[in-house]
Parts: structure tokens; C-alpha cells; sequence
């Protein structure tokens, strides 16, 4: 017996994450809400905010908010690199060009190694207080009239961590922050990592399940990737990172629910590629074409048309450039004024590709 109706995925989306609060908006407008929300890197941020502020009205209140501002500025916060990151991102580029050639370099990792690697290439600064860092956030929710009784949605965060195999290797697991319902379900069906298939030497099998978590941490956890945020220490888990990973598991979704809202999403940058491929060990492209074809006998998938969102959402995300007088990817959200305007058009594109979406369901 599956724990949920209704699902939907939040996967990805980094400074774009709006969208993903105006799909569940339009989700809740026409009664079909969902009970567990799945977050995973930027996604998880989104999904957090949704578990604060249920209510269309307020969620859009809390994130256009200048606290919300705060936190965004915050998490993109330029560190000074220098070219050694374009030099980097080749490198990366060579070592994935041939499957010998990246497995003899894995072979040659250790965990010391590669954190040290990703430490020093990380191009954002950490996040500070790692259990509290949204505390204003969650403070401002609090204090937001509530206009009618809504029920949050649970929320399951995926990312990652660093292991150290018998032989010494670099071994990830999939983590999973889980609520006491999916922790109930997954003690009888141990969550498998689907991606692990394509590198065993690299990626276990098996996941792990977090019974007893600080959300805010976890989606600290799931925003670290390979070039933006270094990896984060936790305690009982070890040095953990994002949930690229798997950034769309859907396959475990479809064990959770009956119905799964998930997206079309565009196909990996060759950069996203590569450094998936250098440190995770998986092909990024086929993992994006397994995730586009999945189906599920006893799960209805509904995918979501937000493949173009780079493209429609173009002017209204925040700019990334290169300084290369200081060394660094500076990123800028503008005024608040600025972000507010970013955040709306956004949350009305999620809004409107998903209400269009359920009009034709209604029509079918």
C-alpha cells in the first residue's frame, strides 16, 4: 500500500525556483494538492517554503519577502576562485571524455582528495549556521495571517554523501530526509539509488534514510553541487552533498504515490555534464533520457511542460557574470523591487503551464 495520493517533484531549479511554488499553487487552485512534496537541490529550498507557508497567498507573500531576499543573496554569495575554475571545467571536460579514462582517474580518488577538490573550486561561499540559516524565513511565516485552515504537504529532501569503500575508493550513497510516513514505508521497502546501476564501483546501492533531521540542514545539504556549493559536514552523516546525484528520482517517487507531478526538464549543459560525470561518475545524458521515459504500471506520471524555462524566464532571473579582475561568478538579484518582480513572473509561469496542464486533464 502505497503512503501517498498525490506527489509532486521539485527537482533542481536553482535561481528559478519560483516557478515550482506557482505549479503547486495551481495544483491547490484546482484541488489537487499535493500530500508530499519531493525536493531535491534548488527544489528542496522551494519545498521547504511550502512547508512554512501552505496557502497560495502566503507562500507568495513569504517569497517575495525581503527575508526571503536575504537568504537568496546569501546562498549565491561570489568566492573568489580565479581562472583556475575555467581550468577546471576543461579538465573535467577530458577526464569524461572516454569511460577508461574516468574510470582510471576515480580509481586514483580518495575522500581527502576529491573534497579537497571540491572545496577549493567551489565558487559560492558556504552557508553559515547550517541549522538555522532560514530561521528569519521560518520566523516571518509564523507571523503571516492565516485566511483558512490548509494542511501542509510532508516533505522528502534527497541528497548525498561521501563514503570511503573497503578498498579505500570514493564511494556516494543517496541520503533521504524523510517524514515519519516515508520512514514507516521505507523500513519495509529499503529505498534503492537508481542511479547506481551506472557506476557500482562509484555510487552504492542501497540509500539512506534520515529518521531524525533538522530541515533547514537538509536542504542546506541538497543545494551543494559540484562547482557552486562545497560539501557540508554533518554530524552521524559525514561530508555530504546535493542531490544532482539523482536530481530527479523518479522512479522512487512512483513507490510513494499513486499520482506523481514531475516536469520535462531541458537536457544537462556539457559543463553540468562533465562535472556530474567527474565526481558522481554517472552519464548525466542518459540518466536525463531513463527520467524522460520512465512510466510505472501502478503510478500515474504527469510531466509537466517546463523544459524552456531557461529561455521563456530569461530576463527574469537573476544575472550571472564572470569578474575577472576579482575571480569570481558574481551574481546579481537587483533591488528587492527587482527580485519581487523576477519572483512573480516566474511563480505565473509555473501557475499558468500548470493550470493549463489540469484544464485538459478536466477536458480528457
Amino acid at each position: 500500500m502505497k503512503p501517498y495520493n498525490n506527489l509532486l517533484m521539485f527537482s533542481g531549479g536553482g535561481s528559478r525556483l519560483a516557478y515550482f511554488l506557482g505549479c503547486y499553487a495551481a495544483l491547490f487552485d484546482h484541488q489537487r494538492a499535493p500530500d508530499v512534496i519531493v525536493g531535491s537541490c534548488g527544489g528542496s529550498l522551494a519545498a521547504w517554503l511550502v512547508s512554512q507557508a501552505p496557502e497560495p497567498e502566503r507562500l507568495c507573500d513569504l517569497l517575495t519577502s525581503v527575508a526571503f531576499y536575504r537568504v537568496a543573496r546569501s546562498v549565491w554569495l561570489p568566492r573568489r576562485v580565479g581562472a583556475a575554475a575555467w581550468f577546471q571545467a576543461a579538465w573535467r571536460w577530458w577526464q569524461t571524455g572516454n569511460r577508461a579514462r574516468l574510470r582510471r582517474v576515480h580509481e586514483g580518488d580518495d575522500v581527502a582528495t576529491l573534497l579537497a577538490h571540491l572545496q577549493t573550486y567551489a565558487l559560492f561561499e558556504p552557508i553559515g549556521l547550517l541549522e538555522r540559516w532560514l530561521d528569519d524565513v521560518a520566523d516571518l511565516a509564523q507571523s503571516l495571517p492565516k485566511r483558512h485552515a490548509c494542511v501542509a504537504p510532508d516533505v522528502l529532501i534527497s541528497g548525498s554523501r561521501m563514503l570511503e569503500s573497503p578498498c579505500g575508493a570514493v564511494l556516494w550513497q543517496q541520503l533521504w530526509f524523510a517524514p515519519p510516513k516515508v520512514c514507516d514505508f521505507w523500513r519495509n521497502h529499503p529505498p534503492l539509488c537508481a542511479v547506481a546501476r551506472h557506476a557500482p564501483w562509484r555510487i552504492a546501492r542501497l540509500a539512506h534514510v534520515c529518521e531524525r533531521h533538522v530541515p533547514m540542514l537538509a536542504v542546506a545539504v541538497s543545494i551543494c553541487d559540484m562547482y557552486y556549493q562545497a560539501p557540508v559536514y554533518v554530524d552521524d552523516l559525514g561530508w555530504c552533498m546535493g542531490a544532482v546525484l539523482d536530481l530527479q528520482p523518479v522512479e522512487r517517487a512512483c513507490d510513494l504515490a499513486h499520482t506523481v507531478w514531475t516536469e520535462h526538464k531541458m537536457p544537462y549543459s556539457a559543463v553540468a555534464h562533465a562535472a556530474i560525470g567527474r565526481v558522481f561518475g554517472t552519464n548525466a545524458h542518459c540518466r536525463h533520457a531513463e527520467m524522460a521515459c520512465f512510466e510505472s504500471p501502478n503510478t500515474r506520471i504527469h510531466r509537466l511542460p517546463f523544459a524552456d524555462n531557461a529561455v521563456v524566464l530569461r530576463g527574469d532571473v537573476a544575472t550571472k557574470t564572470w569578474d575577472w579582475r576579482s575571480g569570481c561568478l558574481k551574481v546579481d538579484w537587483g533591488s528587492h523591487a527587482q527580485f519581487v518582480q523576477m519572483m512573480l513572473a516566474q511563480w505565473q509561469y509555473g501557475y499558468t503551464r500548470t493550470a493549463d496542464y489540469c484544464a485538459r486533464l478536466g477536458s480528457c
